[in-house]
């Protein structure tokens, strides 16, 4: 069995995420969140498994439906490659709403950032999302209730 070492850069990222969340300060109600993504998958007889490559830590800050910041991180052990986080939201019975895409990098990074503040979600929104992209294939969602 190989073992892997964590390198440097994953390293570098999981202090860059925890410097970012720590620095932040508090609103009237606040939310972080964080998921495993998986870069590879094998069976065993009929049990599949995933081994996790990276994560995704999801945060908004802010009271009721306004929001003063919103932040996430996406984290690799290895490399993200054309990187892409997309703020999302979700209705009732997690219907789609609305989607703000960033633009994809068009390089290799260890971690990606993605910001931004001073808004207001709509009447019909009842959650708020990051879905995560690299090259170009769906990897992860984060999500966080908006009352």
């Amino acid at each position: 069995m190989n073992i892997r070492r964590i390198s440097r850069n994953a390293v570098v990222a999981t202090l860059a995420t925890l410097m970012l969340f720590t620095g932040a300060t508090g609103a009237g109600a606040s939310a972080t969140g964080q998921v495993l993504f998986s870069s590879a998958s094998f069976s065993v007889g009929t049990k599949s498994f995933y081994v996790p490559a990276g994560t995704l830590t999801h945060s908004i800050s802010g009271s009721g439906r306004t929001a003063n910041g919103e932040s996430a991180v996406a984290a690799n052990l290895a490399t993200i490659c054309y990187g892409r986080l997309d703020w999302v939201t979700l209705g009732d019975g997690d219907k789609f709403l609305s989607r703000t895409a960033s633009g994809s990098l068009a390089s290799c990074v260890v971690y990606l950032t993605r910001q931004r503040s001073n808004y207001t979600f709509a009447s019909n929104v009842k959650k708020g999302c990051v879905d995560l992209y690299i090259n170009s294939v769906y990897k992860a969602r984060q999500c966080h209730n908006i009352m």
